[in-house]
């Protein structure tokens, strides 16, 4: 599912209630009923405003965020306050199917240039979702753009004299001064086929120190990027936000599933109730919530999906807990996903090392090493692609 997002950047906080209060009454306004916290919309019922605001201002069960439905239509929109993201940065967004935006784009639109022009962010965006950016790593600096989007909105107050020049130079499609700022579009259509090719141009030109700087990450979260190139169409995101590639027809199975990313206090919730987690596998859970590569290798992640009423291809492409094999290896290692190929369990310690430590899925007998996660990954990856070009598969 393709997913449209509306981003909003300040450089003071938003997360006190008067914001929570703001973005309901606009959310009313587009007939959108609020509902609760949960892993899955479908699973989740109606509450009030007051739980909205504690969501918003404290978080509930370590999350800031919440579903919204739409009235009369199929459809959902996520809010989430980023002060429950993990990049740090200040203020908040809107995500939304594609076909819901393009249905109602001039609602969307109006709304998004009300809050631009009624709580005066720094900078606002509308976008999309583009897997080639989801390799790199962003340098933290709030007085900078983190991407161009299709539509972009700067403060007067944002930029210097110098920076809204070089600003206004570029061949935007089309360009809207308002009160206390400008809007600038960079194409006419949002879904353009070359948007990301667009996106760059005017990254390039535009330049330091204005946008931020991005540096192509050095590890497993450069797995995305690579499957969409290696699986082109034969891929989708689900609703829960997982990437699926290599659709095998039976059962909604598809060959792999990466779990979208998971935020430092679920992290910490999970582990109030089970214990504690290797900080080098938890940046690994910060990047992806677990992987399945068919039967070759399937790593853990934090499995709180409740299965009413979601759907089956969601639920056979979930990862499994990270609980799963906590008792099995002695309390040195903790347990980070399996086999069934290779009929092995993987395991890291506590002491900041990377290594994986491979025991026999059977005797719990170790095996060997492995340098660290990605080595891992790569290993049962290269079987895996190997399989889907050949159109083969381990168990039939």
């Amino acid at each position: 599912m393709q997913r449209i997002k509306l981003m909003f950047f300040f450089q003071h906080d938003v997360t006190s209630v008067d914001y929570a209060r703001y973005l309901l009454e606009q959310l009313n306004r587009q007939q959108a009923t609020q509902w609760s916290l949960g892993y899955d919309p479908k699973s989740i019922s109606i509450y009030g405003g007051r739980r909205f605001e504690q969501s918003w201002t404290d978080g509930i069960d370590g999350k800031h965020s919440f579903y919204a439905k739409i009235e009369s239509q199929p459809s959902y929109v996520t809010a989430f306050n980023i002060a429950g993201q993990k990049e740090g940065d200040i203020g908040f967004g809107l995500l939304l199917s594609k076909s819901y935006f393009d249905k109602h784009k001039t609602d969307w639109e109006k709304l998004f240039r009300t809050v631009c022009e009624t709580l005066r962010p720094t900078h606002a965006t509308i976008g999309k979702d583009v897997m080639e950016r989801s390799i790199y790593a962003y340098t933290l600096n709030h007085s900078t753009i983190l991407e161009i989007e299709w539509l972009n909105y700067c403060s007067d107050y944002f930029l210097n004299e110098m920076e809204r020049a070089r600003l206004d130079s570029y061949s935007w499609d089309a360009s809207f001064p308002s009160t206390y700022g400008t809007f600038y579009r960079l194409t006419e259509r949002l879904h353009e086929k070359q948007l990301f090719v667009e996106f760059e141009k005017a990254r390039s030109h535009i330049g330091t120190p204005l946008m931020r700087q991005r540096n192509v990450t050095q590890g497993p979260f450069q797995l995305i990027a690579h499957l969409h190139t290696s699986f082109k169409n034969d891929r989708k995101q689900l609703n829960n936000e997982t990437y699926v590639f290599g659709y095998m027809g039976k059962t909604d199975t598809w060959r792999i599933s990466i779990a979208p990313p998971r935020d430092e206090r679920v992290i910490h919730l999970w582990e109030k109730d089970h214990r504690k987690v290797p900080e080098a596998y938890k940046r690994v859970l910060g990047q992806f919530d677990g992987v399945h590569l068919y039967c070759q290798l399937s790593l853990y992640g934090i499995s709180d999906i409740e299965y009413r009423n979601v759907s089956i291809e969601e639920q056979v492409n979930t990862s499994l807990d990270l609980s799963s094999d906590h008792d099995i290896l002695q309390a040195d290692y903790f347990a980070i996903g399996y086999s069934v190929i290779e009929g092995e369990l993987y395991a890291m310690t506590h002491d900041g090392n990377q290594t994986i430590h491979v025991f026999d899925s059977e005797t719990y007998a170790h095996k060997s090493k492995i340098a660290n996660v990605e080595t891992l990954i790569n290993q049962a990856l290269e079987i895996v692609e190997g399989e889907y070009r050949q159109g083969t598969v381990h168990f039939e």
